[in-house]
């Protein structure tokens, strides 16, 4: 429930953030934000209310610290790392993918409490397969000049131009 409410948040703040560029997209223009139909202070509460309730769920319900702390840096990697350098940086990739492999890390430190080993390999595996899930559409790079070339797979820059 918390991890959920925390993505929530985050995928809330990253429709804000973006919301000039997915006006300009066709996959993204009928999203709430650019098609009209939520305002952005709407969105800004909104992301806030279930990004700082799912840490607080956590916190409350846990008792684990370790795993507020990796949920809160899912959120804050997702939100003021990964969106903003997608307008800058083909390595926007390769930082987005940390914050979308780390769910079943925050699930792992629910249970145990910290972070072992184990969970370092289900993270890498999730991590790996990132790259091609954050791979925008060709229309979409076109269209607004995006650079998210994948950082961690170069042979698939050739389907993107």
């Amino acid at each position: 429930m918390g991890t959920g409410l925390v993505a929530g948040g985050a995928s809330a703040l990253n429709q804000l953030l973006e919301r000039h560029s997915d006006a300009l997209m066709r996959r993204t223009e009928n999203r709430p934000l650019p098609a009209g139909r939520l305002q952005p202070l709407e969105v800004l509460v909104f992301g806030l209310v279930l990004g700082i309730g799912g840490l607080t769920y956590l916190g409350l319900t846990l008792r684990q610290p370790l795993t507020v702390l990796v949920a809160a840096a899912t959120f804050a990697g997702y939100v003021f790392l990964y969106t903003p350098l997608k307008r800058k940086t083909t390595l926007n990739t390769l930082v987005g993918a940390v914050p979308g492999a780390l769910p079943p890390v925050i699930g792992w430190t629910a249970v145990r409490g910290s972070l072992d080993p184990e969970v370092a390999g289900l993270f890498f595996i999730l991590f790996s397969g990132r790259c091609r899930t954050f791979w925008p559409s060709r229309g979409s790079i076109a269209r607004i000049m995006l650079a998210p070339a994948c950082a961690c797979c170069p042979s698939w820059t050739s389907t993107a131009a």
